[in-house]
């Protein structure tokens, strides 16, 4: 994060969201000499409860979780009250809590489409609306698109 992105009082946490326990991925770009190699995941009202800020709203939620997002939104939209007033996320074409080795090919296709299908269907219900979406041009095979989502919710009278 950049010196004038902490002036304006930004803050990055750098948090494992999801269940269960995850291994220090392959795309960290600094020395990760004292990180653990596994790491406790937390779901979003955790990560609220450990940082103290349960009764603010989160301003921007940026995800990023390679594959792992409709696991991880799953828990965030179960009720639609995690108080975030925008989300942009990358949304991979995979569903890494699915075992694809299990299901054959068609299968776990199927399997994909009804995750992204419920992910968007909980979206709406919790009155979050796209405004920005586009391709993810670092994806490998273009298996990824970057979304904005606005929640209405702060904005209604």
């Amino acid at each position: 994060m950049t010196e004038k992105a902490k002036s304006y009082g930004a803050q990055f946490h750098p948090l494992g969201l999801g269940r269960g326990v995850a291994q220090r991925g392959i795309w960290t770009q600094t020395d990760t000499s004292d990180v653990a190699a596994e790491y406790e995941l937390k779901s979003l009202q955790e990560i609220k409860r450990s940082l103290a800020i349960l009764d603010r709203p989160i301003d921007i939620l940026k995800v990023d979780i390679e594959g792992y997002e409709l696991q991880a939104f799953d828990d965030i939209l179960a009720k639609c009250d995690a108080n975030v007033r925008e989300v942009q996320v990358e949304l991979h074409w995979v569903d890494r809590s699915v075992d694809k080795h299990s299901l054959s090919k068609d299968a776990h296709h199927a399997s994909i489409e009804r995750r992204l299908q419920s992910f968007f269907k909980s979206m709406r219900a919790c009155n979050f609306y796209i405004y920005n979406k586009e391709l993810s041009y670092f994806a490998q095979g273009w298996k990824a698109v970057e979304l904005c989502f606005v929640n209405m919710s702060h904005f209604l009278l």
